[in-house]
């Protein structure tokens, strides 16, 4: 069952090893660790305007998008700053 989820600096950590997996293969690459990527997220979640989504599959997120709003000339749009998809 697939349900999505609002994300927050309570439980932003539920995705924590879903990034690793994901930015630590190809084509990334990169060597996250996941108090790295716990530390990363978090920061994240306590800037003012955040948001954020996941998707989860059997209670595991196979997906997230976060960002926060940016104000613009002619008004506010929304920056995403992370966006990934578990394969």
């Amino acid at each position: 069952m697939s349900k999505l989820i609002g994300l927050n600096a309570e439980n932003i950590g539920t995705c924590v090893s879903m990034y690793c997996s994901v930015f630590n293969e190809a084509p990334w690459n990169d060597n996250w660790t996941e108090t790295a990527v716990h530390e990363r997220l978090s920061a994240f979640a306590r800037i003012p305007g955040f948001e954020g989504l996941a998707l989860l599959e059997n209670n595991r997120p196979v997906a997230m998008v976060l960002g926060w709003g940016e104000r613009w000339s002619d008004g506010w749009t929304f920056l995403i700053k992370e966006l990934c998809v578990h394969k």
